[in-house]
């Protein structure tokens, strides 16, 4: 199930990652994955978690997708290339080889590609298209939904977009809000 979450900026959609993570504490109530404390659960295996803003090392593209390997490379350049095989094999073979260099798109594009190599049963994405241009976003954000590495996943994507082309992708609609959370 693939679920967009939005609301205005300030809402707290970013916090309920967070919260979801256990990066911040929540003062009241429960957070539940399949009716059970989410706290019972070792979510450092279970959920994948990407923001807008994913730390990248100063290191080349393999040591940043796997982490100093320690997710599997496995796949990785056909997720690419199925994606947008001249860019993935551009950002592969650039004359730079230091991540932290490369534009914010492309930093966001290997984001994407960690966290695929993570392979997560639950994946939260918050913005993760923000700073990709158009053509990119469209070729991420659609093998978000067609890859077979997502198929049986709960994925749930922070995003502004908000147009009904966007949206209707979706299994599902989560609003936050000053009036709470609810699900469309």
């Amino acid at each position: 199930m693939k679920y967009a979450v939005v609301g205005h900026s300030g809402a707290g959609k970013s916090t309920l990652f967070k919260l979801i993570m256990g990066y911040e504490k929540n003062s009241s109530g429960v957070i539940r994955l399949d009716g059970e404390d989410i706290r019972n659960y070792d979510i450092s295996e279970l959920i994948s978690y990407t923001d807008q803003n994913e730390h990248i090392y100063r290191a080349g593209i393999v040591d940043n997708i796997t982490v100093f390997h320690s997710y599997p490379m496995d796949g990785i350049d056909s997720v690419g290339k199925n994606i947008w095989p001249e860019f993935f094999e551009g950002i592969f073979n650039r004359k730079e080889k230091e991540c932290q260099r490369f534009s914010g798109g492309e930093k966001q594009a290997v984001a994407f590609l960690r966290m695929a190599a993570k392979n997560a049963e639950v994946i939260l994405l918050d913005e993760p298209f923000s700073a990709m241009d158009a053509k990119m976003k469209s070729a991420v954000e659609h093998y978000l939904f067609t890859g077979k590495e997502f198929e049986g996943k709960t994925v749930l994507v922070i995003t502004h977009d908000t147009r009904e082309e966007s949206l209707s992708q979706y299994d599902g609609i989560i609003h936050v809000g000053e009036n709470g959370i609810y699900v469309e």
